[in-house]
């Protein structure tokens, strides 16, 4: 079955008024999907909605408003969740979807949340026939799908490295606030178990493919495929590294991530200075480029898979609408909490993104040298 947008119910966008809110609204917007604005602030809310193309409802809500919120989502298909932290934001709509009947999704970083949609949420989405897509945006999601396709053919797996090289990431004002507890409650994915990692980050360098090159980067930095690879790639081991120089703000955010991340009663006064700092101007948002390597490794061979692109917030805009029109336009995605490897067949939906400024490319495996 393939519906046709303009047969799709409304597409709820909660957190619309912040940046990457009003990057996903105006993507569905240009692909015809009819979207309501929704958050806490009904000013900021009609604001973004004359902004954008003056006409998309406005459903301002709390989310300690249980009725209020599923009243929001009913008789719509999908709702986006861009308001981070997700930890924080997550449970209410998720809940309120379910009783509603409306898929979700969301454009989390965060490890704890994406194990908890996974743990928590999975049995009582799949009995309401609702899907739940976290992490369905840069980080995880295009990491996610490459690890699929580099993996394919591979057998079972000795690890799976993903490391991503990014310049130039300039946080939002929602992405510094999640910062805080970035290291914190780490997990990660050896012996073929998840488990917790020290607060106190590693390092080592790894060479990127040109124009990157050799990098010092970040062990085990927690991100979501440590959670979601091993849920259809038979691996012992999953790997995320980070490019130090991914920070703009380099030492200060840093400092920041260090002290949310040790010192837990100092995280509510950090959130607090995050949310009133400003955000950097659009043009230095947009600013960052990034390349994805996933390296894969059995017993016999290795095979590489890279990815290149530009403006980690405005492609993750993309690749969340290009979710949640495949995931409402087929009707071929089972129920349950899923990853994007999972719900989406990846080489496909990598290619969909070549129109995006997105590229990427696998090699061939290559065979080990037995020692002697």
């Amino acid at each position: 079955m393939n519906k046709s947008i303009a047969d799709i119910h409304p597409i709820v966008v909660y957190g619309a008024s912040g940046y990457t809110g009003s990057l996903v609204a105006k993507e569905l917007l240009r692909r015809g999907f009819k979207v309501v604005l929704s958050g806490r602030s009904e000013a900021a809310l009609h604001q973004i909605s004359a902004e954008l193309d003056g006409i998309s409802e406005v459903r301002a809500v709390e989310l300690n408003e249980p009725a209020s919120l599923r009243a929001v989502l009913r008789g719509c298909s999908a709702v986006i969740n861009c308001a981070g932290p997700f930890s924080e934001t997550a449970d209410p709509l998720v809940s309120a979807a379910i009783a509603v009947g409306v898929h979700y999704l969301d454009t989390s970083a965060e490890q704890p949340h994406a194990r908890r949609m996974f743990e928590v949420h999975d049995g009582p989405a799949r009995q309401a026939g609702v899907t739940l897509l976290p992490a369905a945006a840069f980080y995880n999601a295009l990491g996610d799908l490459m690890a699929h396709a580099v993996s394919a053919e591979m057998g079972a797996l000795e690890e799976v490295t993903s490391a991503y090289g990014v310049r130039g990431w300039n946080m939002t004002r929602g992405s510094r606030v999640t910062a805080v507890n970035f290291m914190r409650d780490r997990i990660g994915f050896s012996d073929g178990r998840q488990h917790r990692l020290s607060t106190i980050p590693k390092f080592t360098r790894f060479e990127f493919p040109h124009p990157l090159g050799r990098k010092r980067v970040i062990v085990d930095y927690p991100l979501g495929e440590p959670i979601t690879v091993p849920r259809h790639t038979d691996t012992k081991k999953v790997t995320c590294l980070m490019s130090e120089e991914a920070f703009a703000d380099g030492f200060y955010i840093r400092l920041v991530v260090a002290l949310g991340s040790s010192i837990p009663l100092l995280a509510p006064l950090l959130r607090w200075v995050m949310r009133r700092r400003r955000n950097p101007r659009p043009e230095q948002i947009a600013g960052s480029d990034f390349v994805i390597e996933i390296r894969v490794r059995s017993t016999r061979a290795t095979r590489r898979g890279t990815i290149f692109g530009a403006d980690i917030y405005g492609i993750s805009a993309i690749i969340i609408a290009e979710a949640a029109m495949r995931l409402l336009g087929s009707g071929g995605v089972r129920s349950g909490t899923l990853s994007a490897a999972e719900a989406f067949d990846s080489r496909r939906f990598l290619d969909a993104l070549a129109n995006h400024g997105v590229r990427y490319e696998i090699d061939q495996p290559i065979a080990l040298v037995e020692s002697a």
